[in-house]
C-alpha cells in the first residue's frame, strides 16, 4: 500500500499537469458546450460589431456576421444577433440551449459587471447590478444582451 501522502502528491501533480498543460483560451472554445462558451462567442461578436458600428456610424439595423471581422477564435452560435439602432448597439443570445440567466451572468462576471450587460427586460437591460440601460426594440424580451452607447 502506498502512503498518503505519496497518494495526495501524485493526485496534485496531474491536476497541476492538467492546468499547466491547457491552452490558453481553450476553455472557451469547447464547442458550445457551455453557457460560459455561449457568453464568449456573444462577447467576441459584440465586439466585433462595435468595431463595424465605428466605421459606418450612420447605419441602423441588423448588423450580419458577414459585415464582421470575427477574430479566429470565435465560433459561431445560432441564437446570436446584433442590432445597432442610433447611438445603440445591442447583440444578443436568443438560443435555447442554455438559460438567459446563465449566459447573462456568464458575460457580466466576463466583462466585470458592465452595466449595459443582463437580460432584457420590458425594453431595459435587467443588469446584475440594476437597471440601467434601454434596449433597441428588436431585441426579444428575455434574452441575454449586451447594449453598448456607441456616441
Amino acid at each position: 500500500m502506498y502512503p498518503l501522502w505519496m497518494v495526495s502528491f501524485l493526485a496534485a501533480l496531474l491536476a497541476l499537469t492538467g492546468m499547466v498543460w491547457e491552452p490558453m483560451g481553450r476553455s472557451d472554445l469547447r464547442a458550445t458546450g457551455s453557457a460560459d462558451a455561449v457568453a464568449s462567442a456573444l462577447g467576441m461578436y459584440h465586439a466585433a460589431a462595435e468595431s463595424w458600428a465605428a466605421q459606418n456610424p450612420g447605419a441602423t439595423g441588423y448588423v450580419t456576421s458577414g459585415a464582421l471581422s470575427l477574430p479566429s477564435t470565435w465560433r459561431s452560435i445560432a441564437g446570436i444577433s446584433s442590432y445597432k439602432s442610433g447611438e445603440y448597439l445591442a447583440t444578443w443570445y436568443a438560443g435555447t440551449a442554455y438559460p438567459a440567466t446563465s449566459v447573462a451572468l456568464a458575460l457580466s462576471e466576463r466583462t466585470g459587471y458592465e452595466v449595459g450587460v443582463g437580460v432584457a427586460t420590458r425594453g431595459w437591460v435587467a443588469a446584475p447590478r440594476g437597471t440601467v440601460m434601454p434596449v433597441p426594440a428588436p431585441v426579444p424580451e428575455g434574452t441575454a444582451v449586451k447594449v453598448t452607447k456607441l456616441y
